[in-house]
Formats: C-alpha cells, structure tokens, sequence
C-alpha cells in the first residue's frame, strides 16, 4: 500500500498544505502514525516496537526487505511521471485518468525491454 501527499497548485492555501505535508514526513510525527494507524513508517530510522503486534513486525520487515524495479529508461519514465503530473497539476485530467494513463506508458515501456 502506497500513500502519498500532494498540493495542486490551486489550491487555496498551497503554503498550509505543503507546511502540513512536511510535517507528516517528521520522525516524531511518524512515530505517532505508527500508534495510530498500525502500519510501518516509510522512514527507515523510526522505529516500532513490533515485538506485541504481529501484523506491524510483518509488514515492517517487508517496508525494510523492499525494493524498488529496475528501471529500463530512466529519461523516458521521467517524462512520463512529468506528463502524468503537469496533466493533474494543469487540470487537464483528474488523478486517475493521469495515473491510468502513466500506468499504460509505463508498461508499453516495459514490454519494450
């Protein structure tokens, strides 16, 4: 499960919302998800006492066992996560169509390895 923090650039109070985003990403902030949500930082350097929860020490071995794929052109896969971006940014598409969209630029790259 992935999670992630954007702010479009219209957004009304762009500066809150980035100021909240950072902090989410704080090592005291995290700590506090981990309580909360039951789930593993994305920091490597917070820790969790997973020893009384076998769920959280599941899936935090497997957030520190991950990896990321090989990527087979990085020029390419860079513009492709630029367009996906500029669409959702601009307007020009909403977060899901921009994603369907990379998803299947992605994976043509892919085949083409």
């Amino acid at each position: 499960m992935l999670f992630g923090v954007a702010v479009p650039r219209g957004a009304p109070n762009a500066r809150g919302a980035q100021s909240v985003a950072l902090e989410t990403g704080d090592r005291c902030y995290q700590t506090f998800l981990i309580g909360a949500t039951h789930m593993p930082s994305t920091r490597r350097d917070v820790e969790a006492d997973a020893s009384a929860d076998a769920y959280l020490s599941t899936f935090r071995a497997a957030a520190l066992n991950s990896f990321s794929f090989a990527d087979p052109d990085p020029v390419q896969s860079d513009a492709i996560l630029g367009r996906m971006i500029d669409a959702v940014t601009s307007g020009r598409a909403d977060l899901s169509d921009a994603v369907h969209s990379a998803d299947d630029e992605l994976q043509a790259l892919l085949r083409m390895q």
